[in-house]
């Protein structure tokens, strides 16, 4: 039960995310090495959006965004980072 609720609250961050600034995280096309994609952020954007909303360390908001990426709910453009 714990670890459905833990899952919620990070599925509810995800969904406020994508939300249009200033409550998400500035979405937008951006270039990553050579190739363009669509609608994707900055994992740094991220890290400092979760550090400022959830009032946390950004060593917090770190481990928050990885529990985000080892489930799924985010991942990097072309899966390099876990």
């Amino acid at each position: 039960e714990q670890t459905l609720l833990r899952w919620r609250l990070l599925d509810d961050l995800a969904w406020l995310m994508h939300r249009p600034p200033p409550f998400g995280v500035a979405i937008q096309n951006r270039r990553y090495r050579v190739r363009w994609y669509a609608r994707c952020f900055v994992g740094e954007q991220a890290v400092d959006w979760l550090a400022t909303r959830l009032d946390v360390s950004r060593r917090a908001a770190c481990a928050i965004g990885q529990e985000m990426l080892m489930s799924g709910l985010l991942h990097h453009v072309v899966d390099e980072h876990w």
